[in-house]
């Protein structure tokens, strides 16, 4: 190292390439500061450079380190966002969903059919056919979102929690102790809680219904008009003004249990319509082939228990396989087991009229009306719901209404309300316009229901539908006649009084048209008729 060019080489090296001890390196660097000074400028910066190694390092290895841990953390990110969507929608739904608005607590049926639709802002929550959901919106508001149903969460808060129906079936529960509002909105009106548990159903077609289970709802229809719907009562957008009561029942008990478990642990089948599991088509094809025990075919000695007719019946109703349901209704004699069973499919079709499933609702009713093991009085009262089903709901044509009519008197011919269903099809039939057949089932009516308090409207209705739909007047009179004689003072009376005047002097019966002039005078001097009665100018009703 005695030579300048030796220690240029060390500076263009540095000294971590070489082995030297401490004498050598103090020799060097006296070498070094003397050779330093008459270095040019450029040389001046790399002696700089070269001799201040430490600064150099350090700002390499911070530079090297930041790299580092960026890379590190988008790994960390990527595989979290990754996990997330794993989590939540690849076969299953987690549990902690990361969202501010809602938590995913249950999943039911198929989870795949969750719809993913911009479930970053969460702007619409919906289920598919096969799919339920229980959410936690907000701090204190749990909802069931049932089969094909869409939500928007347009608020959730401290204070306030809205949520948008837009169509489908929802169940609500929400935690007593505090002042917030929580409102569900439809198209159909707003319903705000006032400490509650209810559902809300909307459509297209049927409008919205409210049923409250727990507490009290606040409607506001479309109009701005508020009407509070209490515990056991329902109310419908069609008929906005009427509160109806409705008696608890399974559906309670379900949803009861899903919000005590916050857990829908099966889907709630009650409410499912058409719905057949993937395990249905097996489940009939069983209960086809061993629901009923070779040793009790009819069913009748057997123990309820061993057969568990019940749950076959269930099971039947869940599969909606009506067909075979009647097969195995029929070969039931046990009186106990009609009567449970009765229960069950009277219940099974309110709950089908509930969710608007009104031809399958008429389906069950048909087997309890047609199968006679049932009580005359059970089936009677199934056909009045049945009746009733198809004037308001299924919108029966008159003709319909006047075949249903006829049956019931067929079937229950010594039924308490045979009157009521008599004249019902006497109308039926004079709006069809089938007079001849109307005046057929008055006559019938009259000889038949002689106690009825319809009878002496019966009586005049015949003798007018003679007059003016068949201009058969000496037949008219005559029923005018018989209708004065038997309800003196009757309601018809006055217009009875006058088309015997009318008719007997049309036939020429002067003396009698004048006879029944002066009665009518003198009973009604102020009547609707009497000015023109009073100038005995009498005139035909043609």
């Amino acid at each position: 190292m005695n030579n300048k060019p030796e220690i240029k080489k060390i500076l263009q090296k540095g000294f971590t390439r070489l082995e030297i001890n401490q004498q050598m390196v103090v020799e060097a660097a006296n070498e070094i500061l003397g050779y330093a000074k008459t270095v040019k400028k450029k040389d001046l910066r790399i002696y700089k450079i070269q001799f201040r190694p430490n600064r150099f390092y350090a700002m390499a290895a911070s530079i090297i380190l930041c790299l580092i841990s960026i890379l590190w953390i988008s790994t960390l990110i990527g595989k979290a966002d990754k996990n997330d969507k794993e989590n939540i929608y690849a076969g299953h739904i987690d549990k902690c969903n990361k969202s501010e608005k809602f938590v995913i607590l249950s999943v039911a049926g198929d989870s795949s059919l969750i719809s993913k639709k911009n479930r970053d802002t969460q702007e619409e929550i919906s289920t598919g056919k096969e799919s339920q959901l229980l959410l936690a919106i907000g701090s204190r508001t749990r909802t069931i979102l049932y089969e094909n149903t869409s939500i928007n969460i347009s608020n959730s808060d401290s204070e306030k929690t809205s949520i948008i129906l837009n169509n489908g079936l929802l169940s609500v529960d929400i935690a007593s102790g505090k002042k917030d509002t929580v409102s569900v909105i439809t198209s159909y009106g707003n319903f705000t809680h006032i400490g509650t548990r209810f559902s809300v159903y909307v459509d297209s077609h049927n409008g919205a219904v409210l049923k409250v289970y727990d507490g009290i709802v606040k409607v506001e229809d479309k109009s701005g008009t508020e009407i509070i719907v209490k515990k056991n009562h329902m109310w419908h957008s069609e008929n906005s003004k009427d509160i109806l009561n409705f008696q608890p029942g399974t559906e309670e008990y379900q949803i009861d249990n899903v919000f005590l478990n916050n857990k829908i642990n099966n889907r709630l089948i009650w409410n499912q319509g058409n719905y057949i599991d993937n395990n249905s088509k097996k489940k009939a094809k069983v209960l086809k082939e061993k629901s009923v025990s070779k040793k009790c075919n009819n069913y009748s000695g057997c123990n309820l228990e061993n057969v568990k007719i019940e749950k076959t019946i269930s099971d039947l109703l869940a599969a909606t396989n009506y067909e075979y349901l009647k097969e195995i209704v029929r070969k039931i004699e046990n009186p106990e087991i009609i009567n449970s069973v009765y229960r069950l499919l009277k219940d099974e079709a309110k709950r089908k009229c509930d969710i608007f499933r009104y031809n399958e609702a008429a389906e069950i009713m048909k087997i309890i009306i047609y199968n006679y093991r049932f009580r005359e009085s059970q089936r009677e009262d199934t056909w009045m719901q049945y009746y009733l089903l198809h004037k308001k709901y299924l919108n029966a044509s008159a003709e319909k209404k006047l075949e249903l009519t006829q049956e019931f008197i067929n079937l229950f011919p010594v039924s308490n309300i045979g009157d009521d269903m008599a004249s019902e099809t006497i109308h039926l039939q004079l709006m069809s316009r089938n007079y001849s057949e109307a005046v057929n089932s008055m006559k019938t009516f009259i000889r038949k229901y002689q106690k009825s308090s319809k009878c002496e409207y019966f009586s005049y209705l015949l003798a007018s539908t003679i007059r003016e739909q068949f201009k058969n007047h000496k037949e008219a009179l005559k029923l005018y006649q018989d209708y004065v004689l038997s309800y003196p003072y009757g309601r018809y009376e006055e217009d009875a009084f006058y088309w015997i005047i009318q008719l007997s002097f049309f036939e020429g019966d002067k003396r009698m048209s004048l006879k029944y002039k002066d009665i009518y005078m003198e009973r009604y001097s102020k009547g609707k008729w009497s000015k023109e009665l009073e100038s005995l100018k009498l005139v035909s009703s043609d």
